[in-house]
């Protein structure tokens, strides 16, 4: 029986002030089944712990962790230049991880020649509020609106390298929705976005909670109408989205 050879796959992570959130998400890594992979922390210049904690695992996995210029563009492409495989893996530093997330995604990278993927998101809480706005989220903007508006959670998305490269990478000069922005240009190229339902990623409630909810809807909700209408954000105004706030 021929043996199969598992891909290696490169996670990047941009953080700026994530001492709160950050050990979770890398305990969790510390944990996945699949081990073939790297991960790349770019801090931002955080003024908490950030890069202690993230240093603190380096005997866990394959972890290198750089500083560069503050944006999560900048350091998710500042991360991807230096990945080791053809396989990027972006992560945001506030989410976690089911055991066996690698594991499935890369069956379904080698498998379903999968090459652009992000997934259903699921919050980080038990409240039914917050599950009812996430399914909303996933059935509304990941599945219909995806047919007329691609774009994606940036929670997590996996992209290939090659593919990657050949639209620059993320738009440094977008400062919101720039996971979508890099779906839609790559979808004009012909490469369409793939959900994978089946992989379960959680994220962070923490805005919903110093925000408020329904303001931090409201605020989204103007965000995305202005974006799905007017193209990329390049300069925040009164909608103002502070990257590392919370």
């Amino acid at each position: 029986m021929k043996r199969v050879r598992k891909l290696a796959l490169s996670i990047v992570v941009p953080t700026l002030n994530e001492e709160k959130y950050l050990g979770k998400l890398l305990f969790g890594l510390g944990k996945q089944v699949f081990k073939n992979f790297e991960v790349i922390i770019v801090d931002g210049r955080s003024e908490d712990k950030t890069l202690k904690i993230a240093n603190g695992f380096k005997d866990a996995f394959q972890l290198k962790t750089y500083s560069s210029l503050r944006g999560t563009s900048v350091q998710r492409n500042f991360g991807a230049k230096r990945a080791k495989s053809d396989n990027l893996v972006f992560l945001d530093a506030d989410g976690r991880l089911e055991d066996k997330f690698l594991e499935k995604l890369e069956r379904q990278i080698r498998k379903e020649n999968v090459y652009l993927a992000t997934s259903w998101l699921r919050p980080d809480s038990s409240k039914l509020v917050d599950l009812f706005l996430f399914s909303v989220f996933n059935i509304f903007y990941l599945e219909f609106l995806r047919r007329f508006f691609p774009g994606s959670g940036g929670a997590f998305i996996y992209i290939e390298r090659k593919i990657f490269n050949s639209v620059g990478g993320f738009d440094e000069k977008v400062k919101y929705a720039e996971d979508s922005v890099l779906v839609k240009r790559l979808n004009k190229k012909g490469y369409k976005l793939r959900v994978l339902r089946d992989l379960k990623v959680y994220t962070s409630v923490r805005r919903l909670e110093s925000e408020g909810r329904l303001k931090f809807l409201s605020r989204v909700l103007r965000l995305n109408l202005r974006f799905l209408f007017k193209g990329p954000i390049k300069k925040f105004d009164k909608f103002h989205y502070e990257y590392g706030k919370f």
